[in-house]
């Protein structure tokens, strides 16, 4: 926002995300299982307001975006729970994620360089090793590509 003289007011804002999903699930067996979920995402970014500076109960919402989101996972799980959190057997899915922020104003879907797809897998392996003492080992994998990158943390 640009303040008087031409300087830059940093404002305090919060964002606020709604998902609306619908998930289907198509199991082969016990162990193996088909997932597809689709959904939309509205984020919005508000500046909160305060009476020292009356500017900021008159801003309007700075960012609004909408996204189509879509995923497809393979499961495997044949784990067997012993206790509480003790497991044994393995478990693993293999995913891919699709994001693309739909255009208000247009009679399209895709606006042009937002969307990303992702495609990655998560595996987990529950070994025993005496009575209720496990072994619990995972590896996971990831990555994305399109114009609008996912970041990563650990």
């Amino acid at each position: 926002m640009q303040g008087i003289g031409g300087n830059d007011i940093v404002y305090e804002g919060k964002q606020y995300s709604n998902l609306f999903q619908g998930i289907v699930k198509y199991p082969f067996d016990r162990v193996n299982a088909l997932r597809f979920s689709a959904g939309v995402r509205m984020d919005k970014i508000v500046v909160r307001g305060t009476q020292l500076d009356p500017i900021t109960l008159k801003t309007e919402n700075l960012k609004e975006q909408t996204f189509a989101v879509g995923r497809v996972e393979f499961i495997h799980d044949n784990t067997i729970q012993k206790a509480t959190n003790i497991m044994h057997g393995m478990r693993y899915k293999i995913y891919t994620d699709f994001n693309s922020q739909l255009n208000k104003r247009s009679d399209t879907i895709f606006k042009a360089g937002k969307f990303n797809f992702n495609f990655g897998t998560d595996i987990r392996y529950y070994f025993p090793i005496y009575r209720n003492f496990i072994w619990a080992g995972r590896a996971a994998a990831d990555f994305s590509w399109g114009n609008q990158k996912v970041v990563y943390y650990l």
